[in-house]
C-alpha cells in the first residue's frame, strides 16, 4: 500500500466515509465540524465556538444556554415580579377567638378553606366563592364534644376529610363533601391529661393523625382502626402543644409547645429524636421545607421573635433571622427560595399585623406587608403555593397572592389561581350561626 496522502484509493474512501451521517440526519460531516483554526489550544472540556465565518449550523450544535433556575431565589425573582401590598379577597370572620395557642384556620388540597369561628365551623370553597356551615358544636350533643369551643383544626392529605378539635379534648372526623361526622375521638374517661383542649392537629401524608392537648401530650390515631390510639407521648412538652407539622414523607413530625422547646419526633420511637432549647417563648411556628427535607424552620413568640432553621439530620442550626415581632406562622414558598412569616405582638416596625418575605439562604427581607391592623393569628397556603390566607383579631380574612409563579411556568396554568374570584375586597361574608 502506498504510504502517498494523495493515492486517488485513499481520497475516494475519505468521500465515501464522509458522504454518510455521522450523528443525527441533517448533521454536517466531521470535516466541516472541525473547520477551526489548527493549531489552536484546548482549555478546557468546553469547547470554544467556531469563528464567525464558519458555517452557522456548526455555531447551533456547540452554542450553550443557560437553564433557568426552577427556584429562583429572591434576588433573582424579586425585581421581576410583583409582590402585591393589598389583598385579593377580604371576608369577614366575626367572632374570632383570640387565642395564640389554637390553630383555627386550614386551606385544603380540594381548595377548600375552614375555618373555625367559636362554636361554629365554615367552609369557604375557593373554586365557586361559595361559604358553607359546616357543624356547630352548640347544637351537639355532650358525647361528641358538644357545647365547647373549636379549638383546633386540620384537612388530611387528600382533602376531604377534616379533623377538628374541642376544648374538652374530643377530635371529631368529618366527611366535608357529604358534610357527614364520620366519627369522634374521646379522650379517655378517667379524666387525665387529655381532657383538654386540642389545640392542634396534623396528619400525615400517610393518613396518620396527630392531636396536641394544652395538657402537654401528644396523641396519635389511626381513624381506620376501632381502637384508633396507636401511640401516646405523655410528656411531649411541658405546657400546652400549639404548634405540630409532618414532614412530606411521613417519617418525622416535629412539634413545639409553650415549654419554648421543639422537638422532632420519629415515628418509630416516643423518644424525640431531636431536642432545640433556643426558642425563648412558646413555639407554634413550624415548618418544613419543601426544597430539602432535611431543613425544618421555627418561630419563636413574643419574648422570642426569632426564626431559626435546623438541619435535623444533623441535628444543628443553620441560620437564625431577628424578626422584631412574635411570629405566628411560617410558610415555604414552593416556587421560590423564600419563606414568609406572619406576626403578632410586638412588631418594632408598626403595631399592625405584619407578613414579612425573607430569602433563603441569605436571610434578607425580601417585602412586608401590613396585612391587618390587629396581630395575624393564623395562616394558610393555597394548594397551588400561590395564595397565603390570614385571619386576625380584626375578624378579617384575607387572601394575598405573595407567592405567584414565574411567568415562563404560569402559561397555560391559569385555571390552578388558587381560588375561584380574583375580586379584591369582595362581599361574601362569613358569620357564626346564632
Amino acid at each position: 500500500m502506498s504510504g502517498d496522502a494523495t493515492d486517488p484509493n485513499i481520497a475516494a474512501n475519505i468521500a465515501a466515509a464522509n458522504a454518510n451521517p455521522t450523528d443525527l440526519d441533517g448533521h454536517p460531516s466531521f470535516e466541516d465540524s472541525v473547520s477551526a483554526e489548527m493549531g489552536q489550544r484546548i482549555l478546557s472540556f468546553s469547547a470554544a465556538p467556531p469563528s464567525s465565518l464558519a458555517n452557522p449550523d456548526v455555531r447551533s450544535r456547540y452554542a450553550m444556554t443557560k437553564p433557568k433556575s426552577a427556584l429562583p431565589s429572591s434576588l433573582q425573582s424579586a425585581g421581576r415580579r410583583r409582590i402585591p401590598t393589598t389583598p385579593e379577597r377580604t371576608l369577614d370572620a366575626p367572632s374570632m377567638v383570640g387565642d395564640f395557642y389554637y390553630n383555627l384556620l386550614d386551606w385544603s388540597s380540594t381548595n377548600m378553606v375552614a375555618v373555625a369561628l367559636q362554636t361554629g365551623l365554615w367552609i369557604w370553597n375557593g373554586n365557586t366563592g361559595d361559604a358553607s356551615a359546616l357543624l356547630d358544636t352548640s347544637t351537639q350533643a355532650e358525647k361528641v364534644g358538644g357545647g365547647g369551643l373549636i379549638t383546633g383544626l386540620r384537612w388530611d392529605a387528600d382533602g376531604n376529610i377534616l379533623a377538628v378539635g374541642l376544648e374538652g379534648g374530643y377530635v371529631q372526623i368529618w366527611d366535608v363533601e357529604s358534610s357527614t361526622r364520620m366519627r369522634t375521638l374521646k379522650p379517655s374517661g378517667d379524666g387525665g391529661a387529655d381532657h383538654a383542649s386540642v389545640n392542634v392537629a396534623a396528619w400525615a401524608p400517610d393518613g396518620t393523625l396527630n392531636a396536641g392537648f394544652q395538657s402537654g401530650i401528644i396523641r396519635e390515631y389511626d381513624v381506620r382502626e376501632r381502637d384508633a390510639v396507636t401511640r401516646t407521648l405523655e410528656k411531649a412538652h411541658h405546657g400546652p402543644v400549639c404548634g405540630m407539622e409532618w414532614r412530606s414523607d411521613s417519617a418525622l413530625m416535629a412539634s413545639g409547645g409553650n415549654d419554648n422547646v421543639v422537638k422532632v419526633w420519629d415515628r418509630r420511637t416516643s423518644v424525640a429524636k431531636m431536642r432545640k432549647e433556643n426558642h425563648q417563648a412558646a413555639v407554634k411556628a413550624l415548618a418544613w421545607c419543601p426544597h430539602n427535607l432535611s431543613l425544618l424552620a421555627t418561630g419563636g413568640g413574643t419574648s422570642d421573635r426569632n426564626i431559626h432553621f435546623w438541619n435535623t439530620t444533623q441535628n444543628s442550626r443553620t441560620m437564625t433571622i431577628s424578626t422584631g415581632a412574635q411570629i405566628t406562622s411560617l410558610h415555604w414558598a414552593p416556587h421560590y427560595r423564600e419563606i414568609v412569616s406572619t406576626h403578632g405582638l410586638g412588631t418594632t416596625e408598626s403595631s399592625k399585623g405584619l407578613l414579612n418575605i425573607w430569602s433563603h439562604p441569605q436571610g434578607t427581607k425580601v417585602a412586608e406587608i401590613e396585612a391587618h391592623e390587629k396581630r395575624v393569628l393564623h395562616s394558610s397556603l393555597s394548594p397551588d403555593g400561590e395564595v397565603l390566607a390570614t385571619v386576625s383579631d380584626d375578624e378579617e380574612l384575607k387572601l394575598w397572592r405573595i407567592f405567584e409563579k414565574p411567568q415562563e411556568s404560569s402559561k397555560g396554568a391559569k385555571t390552578s389561581a388558587g381560588f375561584g374570584s380574583h375580586s379584591a375586597g369582595g362581599g361574601l361574608n362569613v358569620r357564626t350561626l346564632r
